[in-house]
């Protein structure tokens, strides 16, 4: 990433690095080691394209429908991995971990040996929260059962969860089994349902506010200016044509007073008295 922000190439070069560099390195780890929950991917991709922060984390994944970029999102791709592991690639894992409640089960019987007032095995949880990570075991099951405990992934786990049992006729979903082995494209599957459900804003609408917040205290006459034709019309441009128009209506320019220049440049237009700032 620091490679691509220090470099000076087009944003749709930038782009392609990320979908093909970054995102699948970040993929291939967390196919059996889930990203922390303190990752965020957000300003990583506000400098690849180039933007100001003017944009929703879901508007992101947009831009390519009309006419600009296309981004891929290494915290859903991450999350599709290590799902689709659980389901095809490791499907040893449930004997792991019988293995290990197993030895909890008989370490927990030395409870009987313990003084009143310890703290007995059988009331601590079968992964202590000292060691660095769950272990990977237990991250399988936990994609395997839908991310259940999850506040970013639980929704899309239990729609994939629920949509594959009605694609394998409502028979159980076991790790391996012949339904699963035979799917195509199953790490895509799940990638897409994800991102459905995780990033599902109106790109347009945030498109209108900013407008909207530029031109303030003028009011926009949106039935006058045909402003979803315009929109569409961006699809017909080449990428790097789009995303500067996109850029100028979200307000996402680096001008010399947005960052706080110690000395502002003037207009570059050759305004009279005027300031580096779009919104003039």
């Amino acid at each position: 990433m620091q490679a691509i922000k220090n470099g000076q190439a087009s944003i749709a070069i930038n782009a392609f690095t990320y979908n093909t560099r970054v995102v699948p390195v970040a993929s291939y780890v967390a196919q059996l080691i889930p990203l922390p929950d303190s990752f965020t991917e957000r300003f990583d991709i506000l400098s690849v394209i180039r933007f100001a922060n003017c944009l929703r984390h879901s508007d992101m994944f947009e831009l390519h429908k009309y006419g600009g970029l296309k981004i891929r999102s290494i915290s859903v791709s991450c999350t599709a991995a290590l799902t689709r592991t659980a389901l095809k690639t490791v499907t040893e894992w449930p004997e792991w971990v019988r293995q290990m409640q197993n030895a909890y089960n008989e370490f927990s019987s030395l409870d009987l040996l313990r003084k009143p007032g310890q703290t007995m095995l059988s009331q601590a949880p079968l992964c202590p929260k000292y060691w660095d990570s769950l272990p990977i075991a237990l991250n399988l099951k936990n994609a395997y059962d839908g991310f259940p405990n999850s506040k970013y992934w639980s929704e899309g786990g239990a729609i994939i969860n629920t949509k594959l049992l009605s694609m394998n006729k409502n028979r159980p979903i076991v790790p391996g089994c012949d339904f699963i082995m035979k799917s195509k494209g199953l790490q895509k599957f799940v990638y897409e349902q994800h991102m459905q459900c995780k990033f599902g804003l109106d790109f347009p609408i945030h498109l209108q506010a900013r407008i909207s917040d530029m031109f303030s205290p003028y009011l926009v006459e949106w039935e006058k200016i045909n402003f979803f034709a315009s929109l569409d019309a961006c699809k017909a441009f080449h990428i790097g044509n789009s995303m500067k128009i996109i850029k100028t209506w979200l307000n996402g320019w680096h001008t010399s007073s947005r960052c706080q220049a110690v000395q502002p440049f003037p207009c570059l237009f050759g305004c009279h008295g005027a300031q580096d700032n779009l919104y003039h």
